[in-house]
């Protein structure tokens, strides 16, 4: 779609649809700028109804000029186009169900302006994102394929997985969670048996994550056992 995309439609007729033959050019042709614009209102109604935050761009382009299709006795009526999507490159449906039905799928383009968080400075790998180090910038999300942050909160106190340069768009790719616990570090193991809780010293046999699952060891009778990162430091088993 990227190169032919002002110029391609995709064409589907009905057992009584026409295109370009004799009789349809004998017969007032339906004008492309209402099927452009049932079309651009549609993928208008859907973009808003998934990007509340950001600022939608509807190009529609043009339709082939050779193609003509009789004008339809009632009002066109749009609809969902097979795999159609909500942002970016995609098509949307027209048809006519008057006296001579007809439809086809009109090429779209949604465009959604939205302020993602962009470094103002280039960052070391393994750095502490803090505030200082990004701003929001407004761009085109459509284009995001790998994904964005629109919330700073969302990024402070993450770590960067890698050297990035001043201008990087920050992706979930670019960044993790901060290690709750460190392979070799003493940790606190937190099990319930039997509704009691116990708790005994221990040793991260692996890093991770809150939420991780880890090995540890009980340093009391060198038991390894694996267990849940509940906080730092903090592993809870089952016994």
């Amino acid at each position: 779609m990227k190169n032919n995309f002002y110029h391609f439609a995709v064409i589907g007729l009905s057992s009584l649809g026409m295109l370009m033959s004799s009789t349809i050019h004998a017969a007032k042709a339906h004008a492309h700028a209402d099927i452009l614009k049932t079309a651009h209102d549609y993928a208008l109604q859907i973009a808003q109804q998934h990007n509340s935050n950001g600022k939608i761009h509807i190009d529609t382009g043009t339709l082939d000029s050779r193609l003509s299709l009789q004008q339809c006795s009632i009002p066109l009526e749009a609809f969902e186009s097979p795999n159609a999507k909500t942002i970016g490159n995609t098509t949307v449906g027209v048809r006519c169900d008057g006296d001579k039905s007809w439809k086809l799928y009109v090429p779209v383009k949604i465009s959604v302006m939205q302020k993602v968080a962009v470094l103002s400075r280039g960052v070391a790998r393994n750095s502490v994102i803090s505030r200082s180090d990004f701003e929001l910038q407004e761009k085109d999300i459509s284009a995001l394929h790998r994904g964005y942050y629109s919330k700073p909160e969302r990024l402070i106190g993450k770590i960067s997985k890698t050297t990035l340069r001043s201008g990087t768009t920050l992706t979930p790719g670019h960044i993790e969670n901060p290690l709750a616990i460190k392979k070799g570090s003493t940790v606190l193991i937190v099990a319930d048996v039997s509704g009691i809780q116990v708790r005994m010293k221990g040793k991260a046999l692996k890093s991770g994550e809150i939420g991780d699952w880890i090995q540890v060891q009980n340093l009391s009778s060198n038991r390894k056992i694996e267990g849940k990162i509940i906080k730092d430091g903090i592993v809870g088993v089952m016994l």
